[in-house]
């Protein structure tokens, strides 16, 4: 299956995926955007970016669209989205280091980055039976009744390793996910739909 993602001023990105991914069909474009938006202004044309669970490779790609000279690294701990975002990268010509990673990539591949991007799941047990768009991986949290566990995760395993962490939240989870963020030491300086900018406050 393929989908095209349009990304705005005339351009866009065919990804493929199949029914071990998530469907780039129902994603938003707003983190892609975000990040877009700090690469500009900061004017870092070079910038480093790091997209943590992947996926189809939706947002690291769309942002090395928008921004051909960056330096990306894809990252997922499901070997299925690993698959499907290294074929993605090679068909549309968007270099990419592409790493199976439980969150941030550890050990010999451990970085910084100017910039983390993720859409993680959200999705509790409570939630599951609305999840028809991807296997559960991309869905679920992992806890019964914590949505947001992966994303306390991130917070606190991006400190120290970027310069701004732009994140996409669903709606509902809004709230305590930016109440998280604040604890955690991270700065709020852009938002839009359901995707949220931060830097960090330390």
């Amino acid at each position: 299956m393929q989908h095209v993602v349009s990304l705005g001023a005339g351009k866009t990105i065919q990804l493929y995926y199949n029914k071990n991914v998530y469907s780039p069909e129902y994603s938003s474009i707003s983190t892609i955007l975000l990040a877009d938006k700090l690469i500009k202004d900061g004017k870092k044309p070079n910038a480093t970016l790091c997209d943590v669970g992947c996926g189809t490779g939706m947002i690291g790609l769309g942002v090395k669209k928008l921004n051909p000279t960056i330096q990306l690294t894809l990252c997922d701990i499901d070997n299925a989205a690993v698959r499907v975002s290294k074929l993605n990268a090679k068909r549309l010509g968007l270099p990419a280091t592409v790493l199976q990673s439980d969150m941030l990539p550890t050990g010999s591949s451990a970085g910084r980055w100017d910039i983390i991007t993720a859409n993680l799941p959200t999705f509790t047990q409570l939630d599951m039976p609305l999840a028809l768009h991807g296997p559960e991986v991309a869905y679920y949290s992992g806890e019964p009744e914590e949505p947001l566990t992966l994303y306390e995760k991130l917070f606190n395993e991006a400190k120290g390793r970027c310069k701004a962490l732009v994140c996409e939240c669903q709606t509902k989870y809004q709230e305590p996910f930016l109440q998280m963020a604040e604890k955690a030491g991270w700065k709020l300086v852009l938002s839009s739909d359901m995707a949220f900018a931060f830097i960090s406050k330390r």
